[in-house]
């Protein structure tokens, strides 16, 4: 931004990273609206780094996504959040 730029007006849009972000998220929000939610959120986990997937085993809406993440976490990643998880969702993993 400039000195001589407005802030209210809003910034002109590349349309070669419009494209890109189309392709990249797909029908995202209309799957959101019109799908069900889980099983969007459960196709994006898939797809999303470790850290969003700590977040989603620590905070997600959902019981099932959270059992989810935590069974796409690796084992260390597991222990060590072990602590924060509730008991009822730390299923099957046993840190020592």
């Amino acid at each position: 931004m400039s000195c001589c730029d407005d802030p209210i007006e809003p910034s002109k849009v590349d349309p070669c990273g419009l494209i890109h972000e189309q392709k990249h998220h797909g029908n995202l929000v209309h799957d959101l609206f019109i799908g069900d939610p889980e099983k969007v959120i459960f196709k994006q986990l898939n797809e999303a780094n470790t850290h969003l997937r700590e977040l989603a085993a620590l905070r997600a809406n959902y019981d099932s996504v959270r059992k989810h993440a935590i069974g796409l976490l690796g084992k260390q990643r597991h222990c060590s959040l072990a602590s924060k998880i509730p008991p009822e969702l730390n299923y099957g993993h046993r840190c020592r």
